[in-house]
């Protein structure tokens, strides 16, 4: 009855919501089926098994727009005969009927009869016109297109037109001149060109892109990178055209309806279910249905607002800060991620990507295995090479006389003239590392070369590390008025007898094994030191002061601790076991440990030294028993004043 396959499927579901079916949808779709004038697409519903209504509406609506394209292919570059049919086809494409359903629009329609045009005034069409009058007495409205009603009784009969601004009637069955008539004027002329099959089938893909509301946009599409509707590139899109597209769009146009007329019940299709979850929220102002205070855009017109919003490339959260102010669509977070990140200008100019997952370097199983090395400076004009062993951090500095390969190698020999050859070697790609010559210097020391990335410096982060910490203590050390050699070795020393955040042990230890000596060092109170003072003021204030060493054989007096016996008996020096103990053999054989203070020294003599012994003796009695003549003295005075 002139209506297309969307508008009266709309029809039918506003007729639903009035009727209390247990299962409206197969309801609507015995219906939908009963209701269709054309056999072609009657026959071809009926022909497909576990028909659903979702199932016949896709399938209807493509025979429909199928059998309106084939008829057009047909008819392109033949030139109307009648200008009534032209002004019928302009007609129809206000209405919005004619990119649906040409061949059941009362009014107007295409045939083919030998490649010619058959217009108003051929017998055949007004056959047609005479049979459609007979059946339905009704026309269609000219306030809204739609059949059914009467003018007065017509919903939009207090509407006013978007693009005349007269009240009375809708955009879709304005007569007055604006885009339309241009855009019917442009296609005119297309038609009018002759231009090959291929022309031929762009200049339809441009009429139906205008004419025929697309079905809605899947959020996938937007990875095919499709193109900005044309009518939309040098247009200036405001609320007008939100309101006409979506009374166009499939999708809208029944979000529409259930707005204004109440949301049926049981299930409906996924593509209405983002809609149904927020249909408390849902309004119509001006044609155009607002989620709150955001307008919801219809599908044709997604990515002209994408390419907008994305016009001065500012990034994914402010494009959704823009977006959540003013407009929405389902999925709409996924379509701007998916826009920002197809950009390629934005791909050119974006940021470094987030940071990856800390790798740190394997921690060597001995010392001098891994070694980092790095370059420093210029600093003042001076370069300086660094080496740091990876397990004990122990440092090696060296000033360099010039930054050639050369002398790379020699202060690499220095240094393995110590330590000897590492197994492995890290350094950055600087271009005396990459020389020939230090290849093969390496290759010759059996040391395996590894070299960082480019421009990544954290590949070799110990030696990064350290330099940036000599830099410092080295501009500050010169400061103070050292020489360049004095800081290195001063930095060298500090370093090396502190303890490292890493090991907790200093590198000295880690490195030779022991703790090296520094001027800190004296602060420390040393026990050793007290132990060996406090031995020697004993040796000071001992009683005894006897010096004496016996030699293995000789004869001594030792102390004998057995009952009923002699406390001294002969014995032997056997052998010493210390500074002052000694083994000692007695006469019966048997072997004792003794202290030298429990040793006398025995001597023996012969007789005739025994002789000269006893006269001495005698002698020393006679002068022992002598009287002091200061005696004498002392003891006549005492008997003289005793008189």
């Amino acid at each position: 009855m002139g209506e297309t396959v969307a508008q009266y499927e709309a029809a039918l579901q506003e007729l639903a919501t009035k009727c209390e079916f247990k299962d409206s949808s197969d309801a609507i779709k015995d219906q939908f089926l009963s209701g269709i004038l054309s056999d072609d697409i009657r026959e071809t519903l009926f022909k497909l098994e576990n028909l659903t209504l979702e199932l016949a509406l896709k399938t209807a609506t493509a025979c429909e727009e199928a059998k309106v394209a084939s008829s057009k292919v047909k008819a392109n570059g033949e030139q109307s005969e009648n200008k009534q049919d032209l002004l019928q086809l302009k007609s129809e494409i206000f209405r919005g009927s004619a990119n649906k359903r040409f061949n059941h629009k009362r009014g107007s329609t295409f045939h083919q009869n030998k490649g010619k045009f058959q217009g108003k005034n051929s017998s055949r069409y007004q056959q047609r016109n005479k049979n459609n009058t007979r059946n339905n007495s009704n026309s269609n409205c000219h306030r809204c297109g739609k059949p059914n009603h009467e003018e007065s009784r017509c919903w939009h009969k207090d509407k006013t037109c978007n693009k005349c601004n007269k009240k009375g009637h809708l955009e879709s069955v304005c007569w007055s001149g604006g885009k339309n008539q241009a855009t019917l004027k442009n296609l005119q002329e297309k038609k009018e060109d002759k231009q090959s099959s291929t022309d031929d089938e762009s200049w339809f893909d441009d009429f139906f892109r205008i004419s025929v509301s697309d079905p809605v946009m899947k959020i996938n599409s937007l990875e095919k990178k499709e193109k900005i509707d044309p009518q939309y590139l040098n247009v200036k899109v405001d609320w007008k055209i939100v309101s006409r597209e979506t009374r166009k769009d499939l999708v809208l146009a029944k979000v529409m309806n259930y707005v204004k007329y109440g949301w049926p019940k049981g299930k409906l299709p996924d593509e209405i279910t983002p809609f149904l979850n927020r249909k408390d929220e849902l309004t119509i102002e001006q044609d155009c249905i607002l989620w709150g205070y955001r307008v919801i855009i219809p599908g044709k017109m997604i990515n002209t607002i994408l390419n907008e919003l994305h016009k001065t490339h500012l990034g994914i959260v402010k494009m959704k800060a823009v977006a959540r102010s003013f407009f929405w669509w389902p999925g709409i977070d996924a379509c701007i991620e998916r826009t920002a990140k197809a950009c390629d200008e934005c791909a050119r100019e974006r940021d470094n990507p987030p940071a990856s997952y800390l790798n740190p370097w394997k921690w060597p199983c001995g010392v001098w295995v891994r070694i980092h090395s790095d370059l420093i400076g210029p600093i003042d004009g001076l370069t300086f090479l660094l080496i740091l062993d990876a397990r004990s951090k122990w440092p090696e500095i060296f000033l360099m006389p010039n930054t050639t390969s050369e002398s790379l190698i020699k202060m690499f020999r220095q240094v393995f003239a110590r330590f000897g050859f590492p197994e492995c070697l890290i350094t950055d790609n600087g271009p005396q590392y990459t020389a020939l010559e230090f290849k093969l210097f390496v290759k010759k020391s059996g040391i395996k070369h590894v070299k960082s990335a480019v421009k990544h410096p954290e590949t070799n982060g110990a030696a990064e590390n350290l330099v940036r910490t000599f830099k410092k203590a080295y501009k500050k050390l010169k400061r103070q008025g050292l020489s360049t050699q004095k800081a290195i070795d001063t930095f060298l020393f500090d370093y090396r007898t502190t303890k490292h955040c890493t090991t907790g042990e200093t590198p000295a230890k880690l490195m030779l094994g022991k703790e090296l000596r520094t001027r800190f060092t004296l602060l420390l109170p040393n026990t050793e030191q007290k132990v060996n003072e406090k031995h020697d003021c004993q040796i000071q204030h001992k009683r005894g002061k006897r010096i004496i060493e016996f030699k293995e054989g000789d004869l001594v007096w030792a102390m004998n601790f057995s009952k009923n016996a002699a406390p001294w008996l002969e014995a032997k020096i056997k052998s010493r076991i210390g500074p002052v103990n000694y083994l000692i053999e007695w006469e019966s054989g048997k072997v004792d440990k003794r202290h030298v203070d429990q040793i006398v020294t025995r001597e023996t003599v012969e007789l005739d030294d025994v002789a000269q012994t006893n006269e001495k003796a005698n002698v020393e009695k006679t002068v022992l028993l002598r009287r002091s003549a200061r005696l004498l003295e002392r003891e006549q005075k005492l008997s003289g004043e005793k008189v």
